[in-house]
């Protein structure tokens, strides 16, 4: 019993740096106004530089947060960054055609890190992270 909850224990603590290593805000966001335009913020909290990517998809069954389907709805600029130690990026995400704000679609923003190049001979494991956003479009809280 010991050995596995010394087991749990390294688990956890190697995985509290990884979860810190990449952050967005907000956690939800709203395209509620004709025209409106949000923003996410991306967090390069490492020591090293990566690269994130930025997509969407139509969440097809509010049940479900996983059940999304690809979209043609949502603009986002920019879809790529490169981001140093410690910057925030950044990215602007708007509807593609009137009248989706406000419609009641809800979608989901897709932000990906990018697997880092490695050094040679580094032998480390390593984690990419995918932070998946609400973006709804309805104008009831």
């Amino acid at each position: 019993m010991r050995v596995l909850a010394l087991a749990f224990a390294l688990f956890v603590a190697i995985l509290v740096p990884v979860q810190a290593s990449f952050s967005v805000r907000p956690t939800e966001l709203r395209l509620t106004e004709p025209g409106a335009v949000t923003t996410l913020y991306l967090n390069n909290n490492t020591s090293t530089p990566n690269v994130y990517q930025v997509g969407s998809a139509e969440w097809v069954d509010r049940s479900d947060p996983t059940a999304v389907a690809p979209t043609t709805d949502i603009v986002i600029s920019p879809q790529v960054l490169r981001l140093a130690p410690g910057q925030t990026g950044r990215v602007r995400i708007r509807a593609a055609r009137p009248g989706i704000a406000g419609s009641g679609k809800a979608y989901r923003i897709l932000a990906r890190q990018v697997a880092p190049t490695k050094q040679s001979g580094d032998l480390s494991v390593g984690f990419n992270l995918q932070f998946n956003v609400p973006l709804l479009t309805d104008t009831n809280r």
